[in-house]
């Protein structure tokens, strides 16, 4: 489901409305968490088992990390975590790619290829598996405090509105308002306007530059020029949360961003633990923005293809 659909607009998004406004406080976190857990489904099916299996994972690793802080099991725990997390978002993201290029090269050496059975990508496991981690990095780090209650932890990790395209939203910039929040008039009425705004967007420019997108990433690898590549991740989109108003996300062109911009402050950066943070909240790529997620790893491949290793370091 995309915030386009009219399924999402017609009916998830009111009914969770509906019934946000109309409980008491007490239930207002499970009726999101109950909403985005089938917002997920809804596309995903059994496979947001994996997603509640995140869950409890970083859950269980959070409290061990907090709990043994300081000892050595503490690092230890937390190095786990971490690499559980990216054994994780390696098996689902990477195994198709590297069990097809070890058959590649098995074959040229005439030995039989390797048989497995393919292997699905789960939407969005990248951002609620480097949410984890960022979550793990600032328990670490002492930035934020422990979450003990698993409903409010698991509300932060799959809330909807940011659960299958991103941002990759810190603990520390959700921890009060997942505890106590006020949804003014005003805030509302924002949300309403950048919603309108980025669905205009989203349908009538984003779509029609997605198709050229796509008609430039199907081309031949001789064909696929940096300029060629990079004009596919001209797409915009813009987004925005209305319950949680602190969380604006905002998507723009990468004017300027390159794939050694994004390796640098993403990745590297997530695992010193210096997550740089946008003045809206979410986390970032680059300054300029992000691609949509279909042109934006399409785009990085291409430079990874055109650019000197050297300038990713």
């Amino acid at each position: 489901m995309v915030f386009s659909d009219p399924s999402f607009l017609f009916l998830f998004l009111p009914l969770v409305f509906i019934g946000y406004f109309a409980v008491p406080r007490q239930l207002k976190n499970p009726v999101l968490l109950a909403s985005s857990l089938l917002f997920y489904a809804w596309e995903e099916k059994l496979f947001v088992l994996v997603m509640l299996g995140s869950i409890l994972f970083n859950y269980g690793v959070g409290i061990a990390v907090d709990r043994w802080h300081g000892h050595a099991s503490g690092r230890t725990i937390f190095t786990l975590g971490i690499v559980g997390n990216l054994l994780a978002l390696a098996i689902f993201k990477y195994a198709n790619f590297l069990v097809e290029n070890l058959n590649v090269a098995l074959v040229a050496l005439g030995i039989s290829p390797v048989h497995m059975s393919h292997v699905h990508l789960p939407i969005g496991i990248s951002f609620f598996t480097f949410q984890a981690m960022s979550y793990l990095i600032d328990l670490r780090r002492r930035d934020v405090s422990v979450q003990r209650n698993l409903l409010d932890f698991a509300l932060y990790k799959s809330l909807f509105p940011q659960l299958i395209a991103g941002p990759v939203v810190r603990y520390g910039t959700v921890e009060h308002e997942i505890h106590l929040r006020r949804v003014s008039v005003e805030d509302f009425a924002a949300g309403v306007q950048h919603f309108v705004i980025g669905l205009a967007k989203k349908t009538m420019i984003a779509n029609g530059a997605g198709l050229r997108a796509d008609m430039i990433f199907t081309l031949p690898a001789a064909e696929l020029t940096t300029p060629i590549a990079w004009l596919g991740s001209s797409v915009t989109r813009c987004r925005s949360t209305l319950i949680f108003p602190v969380i604006r996300i905002w998507r723009s062109a990468w004017e300027g961003c390159s794939a050694s911009i994004f390796w640098r402050t993403f990745v590297i950066l997530i695992l010193l633990g210096r997550l740089p943070i946008s003045g809206d909240g979410g986390i970032f790529p680059c300054q300029a923005g992000s691609a949509t997620t279909s042109t934006f790893h399409s785009a990085v491949i291409a430079s990874l293809v055109f650019e000197p290793i050297s300038t990713l370091l």
